[in-house]
């Protein structure tokens, strides 16, 4: 029975949803709106109630052919009527959209316009402030420039100066050198006649020595002695040909090679502190690696440490 009231309420309820049907009964019920209003609150009896119904709506106009035509003309003739309207809204809503779009496109033309100023004022905001800086830029650097000048000047006339004290100083020191080159000469020609004399010397010698040998070998000894002092002053004569005072260095030991006024040769044992013979420094050196420096403050400081330890008389021989 429940399945069976279900089955037909379904089956009403899709007819209910059947368009033509649901207009038609809403169509039905706004014609015959009283009868239903009286039949619903009329507080008579129902037989009454069928019985004024029945004399005063009984109009089939009203029961059938209203209701209808109404739900027809709802389902087959409304659509194409809401249809003109559309299309005519539509128009007017074209108009009005092509009304509305252009004046947003015044409005954004003006607001393009009014960014473009506001840019333009931007740029020559720009343009004024990097002018300025520039300016300022151009004052600074003409500032710096003007520093610069008057420091090259002063630079300039500093660099005059030094170079006037160099060309003096130069001057000077040509002078001091020609006149060094000429004392040189001096005595390179000095030493040079010394060294003349030397070899006549040697000459003797070694003819006095052939002649020795050939008279006797009794005389050896005295031959081995003139041999000797032929070797010495041949040492001499080696060491007068640059008379220039020097240390020599030999195996290791300082000796200070020393010309005194009368360009005779003196040496100086630095480290023994005393006068050395010419014969013991030939003898010494004959063989043996030696080499020679002019360090000018090494000799000076050995000529004043051989003039500080020498007795008066060893002095007077120096001088």
């Amino acid at each position: 029975m429940k399945e069976f009231f279900q089955t037909i309420l379904k089956s009403t309820e899709d007819r209910v949803k059947n368009p033509f049907i649901g207009t038609f009964i809403t169509s039905w019920v706004i014609f015959n709106w009283k009868p239903i209003l009286y039949i619903i609150f009329s507080n008579i009896d129902i037989e009454k109630k069928i019985t004024f119904i029945k004399e005063n709506y009984t109009d089939i106009w009203y029961y059938l052919w209203l209701p209808l035509i109404s739900a027809t003309f709802y389902i087959a003739v409304l659509p194409y009527i809401s249809f003109v309207f559309e299309y005519i809204t539509k128009f007017s809503h074209g108009l009005r959209n092509k009304v509305n779009l252009e004046a947003r496109n015044t409005a954004l033309e003006l607001q393009i316009g009014v960014a473009q100023n506001e840019i333009r004022l931007e740029e020559e905001k720009t343009t004024f402030r990097e002018r300025n800086s520039y300016n300022l830029m151009v004052e600074s650097l003409q500032d710096q420039n003007k520093s610069l000048s008057e420091a090259l000047e002063e630079a300039n006339k500093t660099h005059l100066e030094t170079v006037t004290e160099l060309q003096k100083q130069n001057e000077e020191s040509n002078k001091e050198f020609n006149n060094l080159v000429s004392n040189y000469d001096n005595e390179l020609r000095e030493v040079n006649k010394n060294l003349n004399e030397e070899r006549k010397k040697v000459v003797g010698l070694r003819s006095e020595l052939n002649q020795v040998k050939l008279q006797s070998s009794d005389n050896y000894n005295e031959a081995a002695t003139l041999q000797r002092e032929l070797q010495i002053e041949k040492f001499k004569s080696s060491r007068l040909k640059n008379p220039v005072t020097k240390v020599l260095s030999i195996e290791g030991y300082e000796i200070l090679e020393y010309f005194n006024s009368k360009k005779d040769v003196v040496y100086f044992d630095v480290k023994g502190e005393k006068l050395l013979e010419t014969e013991v420094v030939s003898d010494y050196s004959r063989g043996k690696k030696s080499s020679e420096f002019f360090d000018e403050s090494a000799i000076k400081r050995y000529t004043n440490m051989m003039f500080n330890t020498l007795t008066d008389k060893e002095k007077v021989r120096l001088s």
